[in-house]
């Protein structure tokens, strides 16, 4: 996700916000050098430089676009991405805990966790799910029930909004429920679109789930055997994993964007927290959508 919003240079680094009256300075708090642009951000400033040296990457001196587009066709794209993710991370956990900032070593360490870690997820869906990453959906097998979840980023109102939606094997909507949360990053809305969505199967009595997300960020934390405590969404991650180990049979599955399009416009248009017995016109015109493209 972070690097869709790179692309649209929608990251929130002190150059965006000062552009947009939220900040009163672009310098970049870690160096104090120069504007906080995304690539000074991301790869300019002497602690992300740092990072890529330790890790034996050469970072060069194109564009945003160019260097992600190469990136994303490099050798190992995991380690490309999750250095990116990772950099991030650090900068704002330096930005809130003055005290306590990541040396380059612990980044290194956490970025090589997380490509082990994204190595195994995408192996596991290779071998187990390859029906999961297909452009549209996909019915349940009998005898289970199909969550889709998806979260709504309302910028800059620092709210969110989740939708979540349970369908039978023949398509049915069975429940659904949607809200706004105030949250501080896009990752917070998406794990708590997935926390919402679960226990709203296991109230309405389901013990067959797959939940299904199109975050890739958010399928790696909840799959994450051991979670930082450094990451600010470590709680809400924790709380999915408890849930997911009440007993039932449950798993998530990470899914292309337009195999989640129903979710997706139940968030959009969220707003104060309701249950749905039935879905509006809107969604029932992409659930039929769906069906039509599964059959």
């Amino acid at each position: 996700m972070i690097i869709g919003c790179g692309l649209h240079n929608a990251i929130p680094t002190a150059e965006f916000r000062l552009g947009r009256g939220l900040a009163l300075s672009s310098t970049c708090h870690r160096c104090q050098n120069g504007s906080e642009s995304i690539l000074h951000c991301l790869r300019e400033c002497p602690s992300a430089k740092e990072v890529w040296t330790l890790l034996g990457l050469y970072s060069d001196n194109s564009n945003l676009h160019d260097w992600l587009y190469r990136g994303a066709r490099s050798g190992d794209v995991f380690l490309f991405f999750s250095t990116i993710w990772w950099i991030w991370r650090s900068r704002n956990h330096d930005l809130f805990n003055i005290d306590d900032s990541w040396s380059a070593s612990k980044v290194v360490s956490l970025i090589r966790s997380s490509v082990r870690e994204f190595h195994t997820i995408f192996a596991m869906h290779q071998s187990l799910s390859p029906p999961s990453l297909c452009l549209h959906w996909i019915p349940p097998p009998v005898h289970s029930v199909k969550l889709n979840c998806d979260a709504s980023w309302f910028a800059p109102s620092g709210y969110a909004g989740f939708g979540c939606i349970i369908r039978n094997p023949d398509g049915c909507w069975l429940k659904g429920c949607t809200g706004k949360v105030e949250v501080c990053s896009v990752l917070f809305a998406e794990l708590y679109a997935i926390w919402r969505g679960l226990l709203l199967a296991w109230e309405s009595g389901f013990r067959e789930v797959i939940c299904e997300t199109d975050c890739l960020e958010a399928l790696f934390l909840v799959n994450q055997r051991m979670l930082s405590k450094d990451i600010p969404e470590w709680d809400l991650a924790k709380h999915i994993q408890e849930v997911m180990n009440w007993n039932w049979r449950v798993s998530i599955l990470l899914i292309q964007r337009t195999a989640n399009s129903v979710a997706k416009a139940a968030a959009s248009v969220a707003d104060i927290h309701s249950n749905w017995s039935q879905p509006w016109s809107e969604l029932q015109h992409l659930i039929d959508l769906d069906m039509t493209l599964a059959n």
